[in-house]
């Protein structure tokens, strides 16, 4: 199966051939994510798993698109799903992703999860 990895370490766009078991994101994702989320979801289907716990891991850099009010922290894995759900080719084109992508630094990542997770709002128990 087509999948596209967003790799913001070394800020390079790639296709790559995986199978349908979910577990292959996690390697592809990298930077030892055990979890991942689906924080976006393209024009056309393509869904962008990325790790969910990316703010709290070592952090090597992020990239946002055109136009987002945000980043995505670390690397991203692109893929389609049909109509039960299951992962099929991504369609995203690799040259038009790239040039939508803005590479964000090491540490403007870093300033990035400062911030996100300084916003969470503190509970406390009574």
């Amino acid at each position: 199966m087509r999948a596209i990895v967003i790799d913001s370490t070394n800020k390079n766009v790639c296709e790559v051939d995986i199978t349908a078991d979910f577990r292959d994101i996690y390697p592809l994702i990298g930077n030892g994510c055990t979890t991942f989320a689906c924080p976006v979801q393209l024009e056309n289907g393509d869904a962008m798993y990325a790790d969910d716990e990316g703010l709290y891991n070592q952090i090597e850099g992020g990239f946002m698109m055109r136009g987002w009010s945000y980043p995505i922290v670390g690397n991203a894995v692109l893929l389609n799903v049909d109509e039960e759900g299951e992962s099929i080719d991504a369609l995203s084109d690799i040259e038009d992703l790239k040039s939508r992508i803005v590479w964000i630094s090491k540490e403007d990542a870093q300033r990035w999860a400062s911030y996100a997770l300084g916003q969470t709002p503190k509970i406390h128990i009574i």
